[in-house]
């Protein structure tokens, strides 16, 4: 796979092809959010709540990883009509903490991640969530580590934006 950046594939990504459907489930934990990807049979712990955050009141989550993918774009359609929030950073190798923007959905629409847009796996604000996902089955991941590169998480709001 001919990458366009100087990051290097994650270990054990990018050795499939065509393209792949299933569901990504996702659940709080405790302080954890996990999600697993039945389409790359993925399991993941997406991020955990601040210290001062309560599971019973999710405001925030911190997150310290990201990625994209240089082969193909991914597509995420909610289940059911509850809200979540995309963590997303435009195309690029040299990314920054502040490159990154939260994005908070009502849950009546899903979207498209096109190929080499940093991001997460989602954020439910609900307990559970179940969307329906389509992706790349090369499913080439190149990563940061924001705790390892930058000494710092980011700090994701959960709450719909103040108008």
């Amino acid at each position: 796979m001919l990458l366009s950046g100087w990051r290097p594939l994650f270990s054990g990504t990018g050795d499939s092809g065509g393209e792949i459907s299933g569901e990504f489930l996702y659940k709080w934990t405790g302080e954890y959010c996990t999600a697993l990807n039945k389409a790359v049979d993925g399991d993941y712990v997406t991020g955990r709540l601040p210290g001062n955050v309560s599971p019973n009141n999710r405001s925030h989550v911190l997150v310290r990883e990201a990625n994209y993918h240089p082969d193909g774009d991914q597509v995420f359609f909610p289940t059911k009509k509850e809200p979540f929030v995309a963590l997303l950073a435009l195309p690029g190798d040299d990314i920054k903490l502040e490159d990154f923007v939260a994005f908070y959905f009502d849950g009546s629409f899903g979207f498209q991640i096109h190929a080499d847009i940093w991001h997460q796996p989602l954020y439910p604000v609900s307990d559970e969530a179940v969307f329906l996902g389509k992706q790349g089955a090369v499913h080439a991941c190149v990563v940061v580590d924001t705790a390892k590169e930058f000494g710092k998480y980011l700090l994701v709001p959960l709450t719909p934006p103040e108008k």
